[in-house]
Parts: structure tokens; sequence; C-alpha cells
């Protein structure tokens, strides 16, 4: 009795997870901001009809490798027939203007897409930041990454020959010098309330944020 119990339970999963009464119906991208969800969701539909425990990983990869917008990803199965894809995208750090359009670029150099006109938020980069694996690409990636959003809609151009020169044009026409990547938060708080203080100066010097200038 015992024994044809298990066998029993065990015929039950196989027929149950590992045959087209499991398999995916539908799937569910969730996370798509600058990536069209439609397209996530048709490259994927080669899993439609594939039962949810013979997904394999690997192949939803190979699926997702066209879209470099996406940084991570998690998938969930959940039974019976829902396949759901979970992505978290790289962001847009700088713009390169090619050609009547934009290269956009991710902390990481990543070339995610192109666009007709440059997204507020994406600073159009200047000629030194053409290498991406330079110290000074790096510097100006990691702070617009990690400037508050507010602030980092009023940029419109980033330069910097090093590292420590990092410079940013605002929209008003006022340049920024920021130095080094440190004390991003700080350099921001700095620049905010001097903005709102005095308006749109010439220049503004917060490398030392304790000590700002501006002219």
């Amino acid at each position: 009795m015992c024994v044809s119990a298990v066998v029993g339970l065990a015929l039950f999963v196989v027929v149950g997870v590992y045959t087209p009464i499991m398999a995916v119906r539908d799937i569910s991208v969730q996370g798509a901001v600058s990536a069209d969800a439609t397209d996530l969701a048709g490259a994927l539909t080669r899993f439609e009809g594939t039962p949810l425990a013979l997904v394999d990983d690997r192949d939803v990869h190979r699926a997702l490798e066209a879209f470099p917008i996406i940084q991570s990803y998690v998938i969930e199965r959940i039974p019976p027939h829902t396949l759901v894809v979970r992505i978290d995208e790289r962001t847009p750090v700088l713009a390169y203007e090619r050609e009547g359009g934009f290269d956009l670029r991710d902390p990481a150099g990543v070339l995610l897409s192109r666009a007709s006109e440059r997204p507020v938020g994406v600073p159009l980069a200047s000629a030194e930041l053409q290498d991406t694996a330079s110290p000074a690409f790096r510097a100006v990636s990691a702070v617009i990454r990690d400037m508050p959003q507010v602030l980092r809609e009023r940029v419109v151009g980033a330069q910097a020959t090093r590292a420590q020169d990092v410079t940013f044009t605002l929209d008003s026409g006022t340049q920024v010098l920021w130095g080094d990547a440190k004390n991003t938060q700080r350099k921001a708080v700095v620049l905010q309330s001097l903005i709102a203080a005095i308006g749109a100066p010439t220049s503004i010097d917060v490398s030392a944020p304790e000590a700002p200038v501006f002219t």
C-alpha cells in the first residue's frame, strides 16, 4: 500500500511537472522601463509550451542577450502556467553625439541604445571621455550615477581630462567644477544650496565642499 502510494505520487509529479499540463502559457516581464516589455516578451515566446520545470536558465540568458539594457534578471516559475522574468535595467549616464543621434552608455561603458535626442538627465560627454576605460570616464560616470535625480536633470554636459577635474555644465550655463568622485552627496547638497541662494553664476567650485567658491 505504502509503495503504491509513493509510486502514485511520483507519477503525479512527473505527469504534472514534466508534461504540457504545467507548460508555459503566460509570460510576464516586470521591471522594464527603458526596454520595451513587448519586445522582451516576444523574445521569450520560445518557451511557450515548455514545461515550467524544463525552462533552462541558460536558454533564458541567451534569449535576453539581445537587450544590453538588462543588467540582471530573476526568473520565477509560478504553477501551473506562468513564467515571470523580473529585470533590473542599466542606467545611461552619458550621451555621445553620433551622426545626428546619441549613443547612450552606462557607468560600465556599455552601449545601451541610440536616441534621436539627448534624454534629460543624461549629459553630453566631452571628447576627452571617449575612452570608456579611462579614470576620467569612471569618475564622471560614478558622480552622475550617484547624484540626486533633481540635480542630475539639470546637468547638460560633462567633461574631464582626469579623475580629479570632473566638470559639469548646468542648463543655466553655469560651469560646475566638481573635482573627484568623492563626497558626491555632500557636494550635491552644497551645489543645490548655492543655486537656491545665488541663482546662476558663471561658475561654482564645489571640489572642496566645505569651502565652495563661485564667480
